[in-house]
């Protein structure tokens, strides 16, 4: 049975997703991922413009994995009654911290993605995931406390 685009789509940015994580964005090579889904070369820039625009693609789903455990470390504070803000940020380090060692080289290619972009893009989807990220701190610290 044939994938459909959204499918394929999914399929290849799972698997750029995947040689990133095991050799960083350098591993990230078209003739590979289209090997590894069994499609033809040219059938990825039918699904994205080119190679950054996959990259783009494999590191919302990063965002939003560092968002979720961001959130997660929150909920779990605040489930356990936790208001204290320097603990809130310790909890957020933690996740983060322990997000960033999980993925030891996704994180690096990220963070070497978003500085050689430019400066001048307006936002978009992917900014607001990163506006979104930073907006978990700016509520602990604008509250005093959890900020949920």
């Amino acid at each position: 049975m044939a994938l459909d685009k959204e499918e394929m789509s999914e399929r290849v940015i799972a698997i750029a997703e995947n040689l990133i994580e095991a050799g960083g964005a350098e591993n990230l090579k078209a003739r590979t991922i289209a090997t590894e889904a069994g499609i033809a070369v040219g059938s990825i820039y039918n699904l994205f413009r080119d190679i950054d625009d996959l990259h783009r693609a494999v590191n919302m789903r990063l965002l939003d994995r560092l968002g979720e455990a961001g959130a997660a470390a929150m909920a779990e504070l605040n489930k356990a009654g936790v208001t204290d803000t320097r603990q809130c940020l310790l909890a957020l380090a933690r996740a983060y911290a322990g997000f960033v060692e999980a993925h030891p080289a996704s994180w690096p290619a990220l963070l070497a993605f978003n500085r050689r972009q430019p400066a001048h893009a307006e936002p978009d989807a992917y900014e607001a995931r990163l506006s979104d990220l930073l907006q978990i701190i700016a509520r602990v610290l604008a509250d005093g406390r959890l900020g949920l």
